[in-house]
């Protein structure tokens, strides 16, 4: 019932947002409101039924996919595609078309119009990374999503933040210099994505869940589970080019996983394949139940927690009487206290409010009429912004005594902050990884004999990198034994923030802090210069 009832506000909120802009064009064209309400109905009929034409286009031109039936795909992977075969058949389905993208990230979307015109898309990372088992499990996943129609629903709730992607990445990035004057179409368009693509985040989360009960019926649910930690670990193994980040992006809410929230599984999955023992992904799941920081950062996330879909996969495998590939019972008596996590939360929660809140407060206040001198509250809302950068560095990163320990015993911490750095002193060697759906690539890997952690700067003001620490230099020190000091944070996945790195021959200094508070020093000057106009 909750799914069904998700689908319907999902609807209900594009319609609205569909309504708005419409409304607002007949209202200047003197036209009567109920023609707007009939236009954005049959936008959202033409979205779901034209939708899948335009995706099959979109794909084929720029994705290069080739398109094949299931009798083909059997010809190549027999047991693949009768297990697929037999599953449609038992629930009345029929795939259309299947399409394969020459990509290595696994990936393997569903979406169309009705029961009789699904479209499958897959890569050939799908091939590449799993096993037949674990393809079988997937695709039961996306079996679960077309039984249950959501992916028609998706379809035309997501055709509309689709296309102004599409369409920003068009204006932002690919346009020539001499029409630079249509780049702020492309902002604008990305400013439509992000309006249309909120709404639709609860019900492509709730969805998750719905498939993997049904995949779980189908196959062993410890395949699941293991099928999405590879396909995470993969994720950010492989290139970055612009190509396969634009892909990731485009299929987000179709994908078995959200790649922007993958890094927290793959590092899980990939300091389990160092060591031989889950012991940090059920950590991971732990943290997931316990801290309330981890369903903040799921709020903007098209799929649930990496480490709540673990735990249903695990509860599933063990009502079927298998043994859960996570060591449940253990899990489940670890004892959290959680007034202190409650404490920890609500201490960082209040200089997130302060530092980030206050500049919207006052926006809010002049859309509202209540200050009328522009100028005035642009310089106020500056200010700060600045002030809140300058308290955010000041609390995150403490030049309080700094510890030595190891990779695995912060893994373990279920009380990590996002805001709030722990200092910390670590020994190993910095290994080279992808940094998934982001144009410059930030992360690295930092290795000690106990496991993996990702390393790296952190900036407070968006696309503004400290140039103390470039990639370029943690490059220089690549499979180097390093010495680094630093302050171990765990927001949407785990990180050491550097401060320092030292090697026998040089010392690298981050200076995260002095450039954290010099920039938040321009912003007040810049600020103080509007209040002065």
């Amino acid at each position: 019932m909750r799914f069904y009832l998700s689908q319907i506000v999902s609807l209900g909120f594009l319609f609205a947002l569909l309504l708005i802009p419409i409304n607002i064009v007949f209202w200047l064209f003197g036209m009567p409101a109920i023609y707007s309400v009939a236009a954005a109905i049959l936008t959202i009929i033409v979205c779901w039924w034209f939708g899948s034409r335009i995706y099959d286009y979109i794909f084929t031109k720029k994705y290069g996919a080739k398109w094949i039936s299931i009798e083909q795909l059997t010809q190549s992977h027999d047991s693949l595609g009768m297990f697929i075969k037999d599953l449609l058949h038992k629930e009345g389905l029929q795939i259309r078309k299947i399409g394969i993208v020459d990509e290595d990230r696994p990936i393997c979307i569903t979406y169309g119009a009705s029961k009789n015109d699904i479209h499958l898309l897959i890569t050939q990372g799908i091939f590449n990374y799993l096993t037949e088992e674990e393809q079988q499990a997937i695709f039961a996943h996306e079996i679960g999503h077309m039984k249950y129609g959501d992916f028609a629903t998706l379809s035309a709730a997501y055709f509309p933040a689709f296309g102004f992607y599409e369409l920003s990445k068009h204006y932002w990035r690919k346009i020539s210099m001499q029409k630079s004057f249509l780049r702020p179409f492309g902002y604008l368009a990305y400013f439509f994505y992000t309006v249309y693509n909120t709404p639709i985040l609860l019900q492509s989360r709730l969805r998750e869940f719905v498939a993997d009960k049904y995949a779980c019926t189908k196959v062993n649910p410890n395949v699941l589970g293991a099928a999405l930690c590879k396909i995470s670990l993969a994720y950010i193994s492989s290139s970055n080019k612009k190509r396969s980040v634009n892909f990731m992006e485009t299929t987000r809410p179709f994908s078995i996983v959200d790649h922007m929230m993958a890094r927290n599984l793959a590092l899980a999955y990939m300091n389990r394949k160092e060591t031989g023992i889950w012991v940090l992904t059920e950590n991971l799941v732990m943290r997931s139940i316990n801290n309330p920081w981890p369903a903040f950062y799921e709020f903007w996330s098209t799929h649930p927690l990496a480490g709540r879909r673990l735990m249903s996969i695990c509860l599933d495998a063990k009502k079927q009487n298998f043994t859960p590939f996570l060591e449940m019972d253990r899990m489940l008596a670890q004892s959290v206290p959680t007034s202190i996590l409650i404490l920890h939360f609500l201490e960082d929660f209040a200089v997130f409010v302060i530092a980030r809140l206050s500049p919207l407060i006052v926006l809010g206040l002049l859309l509202s009429g209540y200050f009328f001198d522009h100028a005035a509250t642009v310089g106020v809302m500056v200010i700060l912004y600045g002030l809140g950068n300058a308290l955010i560095s000041f609390y995150s990163f403490s030049y309080t005594r700094f510890i030595e320990g190891t990779v695995k015993s912060q893994l373990e911490d279920k009380f990590a902050s996002p805001i709030r750095g722990r200092p910390l002193i670590l020994d190993g060697v910095i290994r080279e990884k992808s940094s998934v759906g982001l144009d410059l690539p930030e992360d690295l890997v930092f290795a000690d004999y106990s496991g993996e952690l990702f390393i790296g700067p952190r900036s407070l003001v968006p696309l503004m990198v400290s140039p103390f620490i470039s990639a370029s230099k943690l490059m220089g020190l690549k499979d180097q034994r390093i010495k680094v000091r630093g302050w171990y944070m765990h927001d949407r996945y785990p990180k050491l923030i550097i401060d320092e790195i030292k090697t026998k021959t040089q010392t690298v200094r981050g200076r995260q802090r002095l450039f954290d508070v010099g920039t938040a020093c321009l912003f007040i000057s810049i600020g103080i210069l509007f209040l002065l106009h």
